[in-house]
């Protein structure tokens, strides 16, 4: 029998048996099809030697006007800008300690690398990081070794351990009184949780052998960054806000919006609790999304807030301003929001709206596009060629300048 060239449809297809599919592709692993030809997905290459903590949730480039090339990266545990190979910890701090609450705060323990610290009311959790400066040798171990950031263990309400680099060579206490202690924003979850059976409770808050009543909901660690002209805005869903500028270098760290002094402006009315910011590029507007109400309270899951033009720290709304906010009308909650070309997409978890920039006294508009929609996580949405698309609870999904429902061979498995 002469041989036969064999042609082979491009895709995979599930909605019909393996043995239907004549000449197509039923299952594969790790395939993508490029050109009607199935092809390997690569792997990595890797970039630099320098090494993030925790996991990295979001990365964002930018080009500021000066030429510089930053790339943020929000992790489970830090914040980071990378900038020719060189990686810059910005994360915000939380609390700053001082004389006379950090005097004399080390305990040491002869031949032992654990550290006693002695800080008051510190707030810190386990795992969280700090950084010492101003101390001096204590214990036989050195200044320089002091004098550093280490991580957080053993925690209770007025001390905690800390690992330094070197043993100690006597059991001591001191360190000077010109200790400074700075704790930086406590860490989040490396990955979400969620359930009632064994460890999702505090222990002993039910019978043995039974997990929680109600199910507990650990929420990953989650970023959201944005460039607002060189600077840098960052926020932790449903978290606080936090803003970093270019002017003070990557040796600066970011620190919250609301304690921000931006063009000699200083802040009013910032959000406490944002699930997401976005920047309306074409208008220069800072938009937060399920956040905290002007004048305060719970954070209202389906409002919208703006500040004014140009000025990302200024959110109260005043006639001589363009700080407002709106709130979508129905849903639950808003699950996230991407900019296009021409407008805001707001998602809910049934429905999609486009918020756009009115150039008029109202500042924004807000339509309902779909009601009749599902969206699976934050990070399922990507926009190509103005174009969006986005996977649902049982289908894919595009917006065109109407919603499409894609065509797709493996829904029902």
């Amino acid at each position: 029998m002469p041989l036969q060239k064999l042609q082979f449809k491009p895709g995979l297809n599930r909605d019909q048996t393996n043995y239907t599919n004549e000449g197509g592709f039923f299952e594969c692993n790790k395939v993508r099809f490029r050109s009607g030809y199935p092809q390997k997905i690569g792997g990595w290459l890797r970039y630099g030697t320098f090494t993030i903590a925790g996991v990295c949730r979001q990365m964002f480039n930018w080009i500021t006007t000066a030429s510089d090339n930053y790339l943020a990266l929000g992790t489970s545990k830090k914040l980071y800008i990378e900038a020719g190979q060189i990686l810059n910890d910005i994360t915000p701090i939380r609390a700053t300690f001082v004389n006379p609450t950090t005097n004399n705060c080390f305990t040491t323990v002869n031949l032992s690398k654990t550290v006693t610290v002695t800080i008051t009311a510190h707030g810190a959790l386990d795992g969280d990081y700090v950084t010492f400066s101003g101390a001096v040798a204590v214990g036989g171990i050195t200044a320089a070794t002091l004098n550093t950031e280490f991580i957080i263990t053993l925690v209770s309400a007025n001390s905690f351990t800390i690992t330094a680099a070197t043993a100690a060579t006597s059991s001591a206490s001191g360190g000077g009184t010109s200790i400074t202690a700075a704790f930086q924003i406590s860490i989040g979850n490396n990955n979400a949780a969620y359930g009632n059976g064994w460890g999702a409770d505090t222990w002993g808050t039910n019978a043995w052998g039974s997990g929680s009543a109600t199910p507990v909901v650990l929420s990953q660690r989650d970023w959201f960054l944005q460039n607002f002209d060189n600077d840098l805005v960052a926020n932790i869903r449903n978290g606080a806000i936090y803003y970093w500028e270019y002017s003070g270098g990557t040796g600066v760290r970011a620190k919250l919006l609301s304690a921000t002094t931006i063009d000699s402006i200083a802040p009013a009315d910032v959000p406490n609790v944002a699930m997401q910011i976005l920047v309306s590029q074409n208008d220069k507007h800072l938009l937060a999304f399920g956040c905290t109400p002007f004048g305060g309270g719970a954070a209202d899951p389906l409002l919208i807030r703006f500040a004014t033009q140009d000025q990302p720290n200024v959110w109260t709304p005043l006639v001589t301003n363009s700080a407002g906010f709106l709130r979508v009308s129905r849903g639950s909650a808003i699950v996230c929001a991407v900019a296009t070309r021409q407008e805001i997409l707001v998602y809910t978890e049934g429905t999609l709206n486009s918020l756009q920039f009115t150039r008029t006294s109202d500042v924004f508009s807000l339509n309902e596009l779909s009601d009749n929609i599902s969206i699976l996580s934050p990070r399922s949405v990507v926009v190509v060629n103005n174009t969006a698309y986005w996977l649902g609870h049982d289908k894919f999904y595009a917006y065109t300048g109407r919603v499409e429902t894609l065509p797709c061979t493996i829904r029902n498995h």
